[in-house]
Parts: structure tokens; sequence; C-alpha cells
């Protein structure tokens, strides 16, 4: 079976999903759409798409072709209004891409509008089907870790920009066991004029309901620990056992008792494309067979991530644990914004 694909946003992030796409020939591209004109028409003619097949708005594709998946690669701060129309114009199934949402009230909105019209709302968290992740899972699955102590992650942006992939490759590794509660601290203000705004640093502890802990620190400061890696993102699971360690463009490595180490070097170039690829194909699987409740990038384990990172900010301006789901006020990004700058006033 094969399922037509509309793509929303034209940027370079949707290149790298045309890369994927092209392997997955269960996923035939129908559609894009951007709301500029010159990237619009270079997408397709790169990609094959011709003017007929090229949008200047979700809702004119809708009209005009029969769409069963949408991806949606553009600013975070648009998404909500643009998985509204989808979700009206019948489609099956939507991928966003992460940060899902900036706002906590836009996410819990997202997924509402899409449960109610029995779509499928997914976020694009395709760490989960990295080859090292695969290899930490098994040393996971086999008890050859023992039992977790805790969990630690570093990247070198902040809490929307990658800290919400590796909060959720941290919830996969522990069986998306849901968070409980989170002490953290955030500081730096430039990032608030990036495409994924939010402090520039946060250092945070999460506590697991299973009583694991989680331990994030992200943003510029953070440890670059291997010289080869173009991106400096990683993780490390801690037994009683054993752990693993493993870092994005690094690869893994894997200590238990006293076996000798496993090893592998996992470079983004290609480990990126294979994750896209096995996501692309396991969004197939599910739609095909109706199983949203086995999504692994379902948005309602999406939505954690965000939870844990607005969490992470009030916890910071408030001084004290907070429990998740946080209870804010909606826009709680611009007040943590004007907090941290010292601008006063509503």
């Amino acid at each position: 079976m094969q399922l037509r694909m509309g793509l929303v946003g034209c940027g370079p992030r949707q290149r790298q999903h045309m890369t994927a796409l092209r392997q997955v020939p269960e996923l035939k591209v129908a559609a894009c759409v951007d709301i500029d004109a010159q990237r619009l028409q270079d997408f397709g003619q790169a990609y094959g798409l011709g003017p007929g097949q090229r949008f200047r708005t979700v809702g004119d594709m809708l009209a005009a072709e029969h769409i069963d998946v949408a991806t949606v690669v553009t600013s975070p701060r648009v998404r909500l209004e643009i998985v509204q129309v989808l979700a009206q114009g019948g489609v099956r199934a939507i991928l966003v891409e992460k940060p899902m949402a900036l706002e906590l009230e836009d996410a819990y909105q997202m997924l509402r509008v899409c449960t109610d019209a029995g779509i499928q709302l997914m976020v694009n968290h395709q760490y989960r089907f990295l080859p090292f992740v695969g290899a930490i899972r098994e040393a996971l699955a086999s008890d050859s870790l023992g039992k977790i102590e805790y969990v630690r992650t570093t990247c070198p942006m902040n809490l929307h920009a990658h800290a919400v992939h590796m909060i959720d490759l941290a919830n996969y590794l522990v069986g998306d066991e849901p968070l409980e509660w989170v002490l953290g601290n955030v500081g730096g203000t430039g990032a608030f004029a990036s495409k994924h705004p939010g402090p520039d640093s946060a250092i945070a502890t999460f506590a697991y309901r299973n009583g694991i802990r989680l331990h994030l620190e992200c943003g510029p400061q953070s440890p670059r620990s291997d010289d080869r890696a173009k991106l400096h993102l990683y993780i490390e699971v801690v037994g009683d056992r054993g752990r693993a360690w493993g870092g994005i463009d690094s690869g893994y490595r894997i200590v238990t008792g006293g076996a000798a180490p496993r090893e592998m070097r996992d470079l983004w170039s290609t480990g990126q494309t294979v994750a896209q690829v096995a996501l692309f194909r396991h969004i197939v699987q599910t739609v095909v067979d109706q199983r949203a409740d086995e999504n692994l990038c379902r948005a309602s384990l999406g939505v954690r991530t965000i939870e844990a990172v607005i969490g992470t900010m009030q916890s910071a301006l408030e001084h004290r644990i907070v429990s998740l789901p946080p209870q804010v006020p909606p826009g709680y990004l611009e007040q943590v914004r004007r907090t941290l700058t010292g601008v006063s006033g509503a």
C-alpha cells in the first residue's frame, strides 16, 4: 500500500527528509507547500514536483490533492495553525518537527485536535531509531546493565533546540516511564531571538515515577568529549552492573562487569538517514495497521518533552521543585523572557 504525502515547509530540514523518503517506496510525495515562492520553486524543481504539485498554503494543497500523511517542517511558532488545517482536511497522520510547540497550551491543543479527528499526530523524534540507541536498548533488554540507577545527557544547544531530543531519548531508554518532577536552573537570553527561543543554557534533574533520575545539561558550556564529533550530544545510562554511553556522531561504548567493552563508531552523516528511514517506515506500519498506541513517536509522548522543558523554566523562575506536568499560564515563554531580561510589565 502506498500513502500519499504532503510536505509543509521546503527548507533544509525538509530536504533531509527527502533523502530518507526516497528510500521508502510506501510513501509517495504528492505535493509541497511553502509561503516563500522562490523556496517552493527551488524545492519542487530539485525533487521533481511540478507546478501543479506546489502550493503556497496548506488549504490549497488539500483542495487539490488527496493527502494521507503530512510532514510539518516549519517554524514551531506556526505549527498549531497548520495542524488544525490539516486535521480538518482529512489526512490520516501528521508528523511535526521538534519541538512540537513552544508553549504547553499549543502542544495540548494540537494533540486534542488530532485526537478528536481520529488522526495520528507524531513528533519527529528520530533519535529513537539511531543505530547506537538500538545497541543500548539491546543491552538494557538483556539486563546486561542491571537495574538503571540514573541517566545523564548533554547537548550544546538550548532546551527547545536539542534538549527536547535528548529528553525524549532518555524517556525511550527507560521505557517511556512518566516524569514526576524537575528541579532546574536556566540562564542567558541570546537564544530568545533564535528559531528555537528560550534560555541559552539549562541544568536540570528530573525524577521518573519509578525513581530513576535523569540529569540534563544543555547550552554552550556543555562538555565536548569527542573531538571528532560535529554534534556533541551525549547520553549515558548507568546501571548497578554496567553502563552504556552513546554520542550522536560518536557511537557507543557499553561496559558490563568483567567483560570487554563493546564499541562502535556511529557517524551522524549516515546514522541520521538510517534513523529517518526507519521512522518513516514505522509510521507507514502504524498508519496502515491503525495502531496509534504502538507508534514510538506518537504526540502523547512528544508532549512530555514540552512539559519537561516548561517545567525546567518554571522551576528556575520559582526556585522550587515543580511537579510534572507543570501548571503555567498561557504564553509562559514570554514570561520567562521578561524575567530573565529584567523587563517588567504585562
